[in-house]
């Protein structure tokens, strides 16, 4: 969901917990926040790629930093869930 360019990515999660979880507005402010400047945030990152991935191996260098991200981030999420499954 947090890829650039997806668009109501944060509104989806924001709505859906919100409706799942009854949260009041202070605690969803995170992904409020978010909802509002989603759009600019979506730019501003195909932005960056435009103006640093321009080379074969700038674009390599991208593709490597975002497999390792999406890494990291299932990696989290799997601690997550294992400290929530205890």
């Amino acid at each position: 969901m947090q890829v650039p360019g997806r668009p109501v990515g944060a509104d989806v999660i924001y709505n859906a917990l919100r409706k799942n979880y009854d949260l009041d507005d202070r605690t969803l402010e995170f992904y409020a926040v978010h909802v509002e400047a989603e759009e600019e945030h979506g730019e501003n990152a195909m932005t960056a790629v435009e103006w640093f991935a321009r080379t074969n191996e700038q674009q390599a260098r991208v593709r490597r930093a975002f497999r390792w991200s999406v890494l990291a981030h299932t990696g989290m999420a799997e601690g997550y869930d294992a400290l929530l499954d205890r």
